[in-house]
């Protein structure tokens, strides 16, 4: 009777892309992601135009990323900006020293899943790493108190035109600006379908509009994108 030959099956190869310019930054997160498991594959950068270039290249490539703030030839804010272009449908995370408000809700509009303030335990960040990949949004405990006021500040208004549209619907705006499906957007911002197309109903309505690219037109002209 013939013998079976038992089939060990690989682990899919899965990637991420680290963003840090200084040395011990990536080899923090570089230990962080081992951790993970064998299957994970880091691409260290450790260069902002650098990491635009990979992006925009091979974004979708990516499971994740992680990008470290502190970047001295452009903005950190530049390559969120250029992964939510190219790989909107896989979450970014974003490490900085800043505890300011402005800086905190700049990276969250652009994109950011998660904000740390550089833990130096590459446990702590694999745990981030888990939290990021199971859809959320890891942050660091000293900035919720950050996030918990702000998640009770009135909606956003704009005197030019007089709107005023919830936190929510002015980020199905902006994501509908750069071309996003519904669908991408459902995923993006961790929401079902249905809420996205109610979100855009309410846009239509609050901006007069009858169709997206009149809602986008018109979002821009009053500076609400």
């Amino acid at each position: 009777m013939p013998t079976g030959h038992k089939i060990t099956r690989q682990p899919t190869r899965r990637k991420a892309l680290l963003v840090a310019e200084s040395a011990a930054a990536g080899r923090l997160l570089s230990a962080a992601l081992t951790r993970l498991g064998s299957q994970w594959e880091g691409v260290i950068c450790r260069n902002g135009r650098r990491a635009i270039q990979l992006i925009r290249e091979e974004g979708r490539d990516y499971d994740f990323a992680v990008v470290g703030m502190a970047l001295s030839d452009i903005k950190g804010l530049d390559v969120l900006k250029a992964w939510m272009k190219a790989a909107p449908q896989s979450p970014v995370l974003v490490l900085s020293s800043s505890r300011e408000e402005r800086t905190v809700l700049a990276a969250i509009r652009n994109g950011a899943r998660g904000y740390l303030l550089e833990p130096e335990n590459d446990r702590l960040l694999t745990e981030s790493f888990r939290e990021l990949l199971a859809g959320h949004y890891p942050i660091s405990p000293e900035l919720s108190h950050t996030l918990f006021r702000l998640a009770g500040a009135p909606p956003t208004r704009v005197n030019s035109g007089g709107f005023r549209l919830t936190p929510r619907e002015y980020e199905t705006l902006r994501h509908l600006s750069r071309g996003l499906t519904y669908e991408a957007v459902a995923k993006t911002m961790n929401i079902t379908l249905s809420t996205v197309q109610t979100n855009v109903r309410h846009l239509y309505r609050k901006l007069d509009a009858h169709s997206q690219m009149q809602a986008v037109n018109k979002a821009r002209a009053h500076g609400l994108i």
